[in-house]
């Protein structure tokens, strides 16, 4: 498995980054969670005090941002912020600068350069299967209804602050209708697409599973 590449795009909150970090367990390689350096830009900005629709000023700000990776933790200017890029107002915020071209650039650059110390890893975001690693070895594409989406959503983030389903099922639309319009939500070709609404965690890994085990 070393030096394999395998990408897992999809929808917000269909699973993506958990069935990454299992899979990555499972099969020996390193987890590579997009998102969260997209977060960790987003985070960095906010306490920053960056207006996040003014691209020009996120794109002089973010880049004296020092993100480091260590596991399934995640250091900003050396401290772990791995839950702090989970709450809610950085969720809502991430969107204003996604689509950002040079926040895009930092990002790829980001992954091909831990792509490139030679372990194999497990890639889970936006256009990873597209726009970062086209030649993966293997592109999974995970989906599923979105209120059944925001509600996994919601008891995750519930863990860890008071939220309401409501907010929580209109700021999933509101995301996922930026990334439509803006071509994020591409299946990337040769991806299997995997419809997990009615799936345990456990199928969904199995199915994964099983498919690079063939």
């Amino acid at each position: 498995m070393n030096n394999i590449i395998m990408t897992i795009d999809g929808p917000p909150a269909s699973g993506k980054t958990t069935m990454a970090k299992l899979v990555s367990e499972k099969l020996g390689l390193t987890h590579l969670d997009s998102g969260s350096i997209f977060r960790s830009l987003t985070l960095h900005c906010l306490n920053k005090g960056v207006k996040l629709t003014n691209a020009k000023e996120v794109v002089e700000k973010f880049g004296d941002a020092d993100i480091q990776v260590s596991g399934s933790r995640i250091f900003l200017n050396g401290k772990d912020v791995s839950e702090k890029i989970r709450t809610p107002e950085v969720t809502r915020e991430i969107v204003k600068i996604s689509n950002i071209p040079e926040v895009r650039l930092f990002v790829k650059n980001f992954q091909h350069t831990y792509a490139a110390a030679g372990n194999g890893i497990v890639a889970d975001g936006r256009k990873v299967g597209t726009e970062v690693f086209p030649n993966a070895n293997f592109k999974f594409y995970l989906t599923a209804d979105q209120e059944v989406r925001a509600k996994r959503r919601y008891l995750q983030v519930l863990q860890n602050h008071n939220v309401d389903f409501e907010d929580v099922l209109r700021d999933l639309k509101a995301r996922e209708d930026v990334e439509l319009a803006h071509g994020i939500l591409l299946v990337p070709e040769n991806a299997i697409v995997i419809d997990n609404s009615a799936m345990t965690v456990e199928e969904t890994l199995e199915k994964i599973l099983s498919t690079v085990q063939q």
